[in-house]
């Protein structure tokens, strides 16, 4: 899967980054939180998408992280919550990076 991960890099701590695509100005954007990993034909860019934020209409920023599948929920995806601003909704997921899901191997480093 592509990724398209052109944006602007808002956070990078050396395995987890988080990218702003544009749709304008920060007010106005989305944002995936990517982990790096082994690039592969699942994950040919070297990064998997764990989570993300965005502007929900009528319900403010959101954020989610991605988990293991839930039959009851029929989702893989949990919600961290609706935020005022971008920068709590940025905020929140980026202190929950750690929580998300991973499936693909770690990258490890070097060529």
């Amino acid at each position: 899967m592509h990724f398209g991960t052109t944006g602007t890099l808002l956070l990078d701590d050396g395995e987890y980054l988080l990218l702003l695509k544009h749709r304008g100005p920060l007010a106005a954007g989305l944002g995936y939180l990517f982990r790096r990993c082994r690039v592969s034909e699942a994950a040919p860019e070297g990064l998997e998408c764990v989570g993300g934020y965005d502007l929900q209409l009528f319900e403010g920023w959101s954020a989610s992280i991605t988990v293991p599948y839930d039959a009851a929920t029929d989702s893989d995806c949990l919600c961290l919550g609706c935020f005022n601003n971008p920068l709590t909704a940025i905020c929140t997921l980026w202190g929950q990076r750690h929580n998300a899901l991973t499936l693909q191997p770690r990258h490890e480093g070097g060529c």
